[in-house]
């Protein structure tokens, strides 16, 4: 099995008080199955981790830990983005951000489950009938 993950699911896995019940069960999943994702991911990721950092959330010398056992996991980037049309429709039909929207298109190409913890694309994905994994 497989599923789309996004960069709050990603986040929650290695940011100590992040994670909860949920989120620690689908990191379980993580080490058997096949993680798919946007190029995004790597961009969000950075992001948000020195962002964490500047808060002091987070070290800054735990950016670099959290990156190695991030690179570690089996993941596949997709290769083919969707286009803007694509990303701007499903924006206003499901009231998603633009990045938000890479990672419901790809759970919907691919017709896996998504894993995030991102309010308004779990609710968009339940909308949508995609699986959450």
């Amino acid at each position: 099995m497989a599923l789309v993950v996004d960069a709050s699911m990603v986040v929650a896995w290695f940011v100590i008080g992040q994670a909860a019940a949920h989120t620690r069960k689908v990191l379980a999943r993580a080490g058997r199955e096949v993680l798919h994702a946007p190029p995004l991911l790597q961009i969000e990721l950075a992001s948000a981790l020195v962002k964490l950092a500047h808060r002091r959330k987070i070290t800054p010398a735990a950016i670099g830990d959290i990156l190695t056992e991030f690179e570690a996991l089996d993941l596949v980037t997709d290769r083919t983005p969707p286009t803007a049309r694509t990303i701007a429709s499903m924006c206003r039909r499901y009231a998603l951000s633009a990045y938000d929207a890479a990672y419901f298109e790809l759970a919907m190409r691919l017709e896996l489950p998504l894993a995030a913890k991102d309010g308004p694309l779990v609710e968009a994905a339940r909308k949508a009938g995609i699986a959450f994994a």
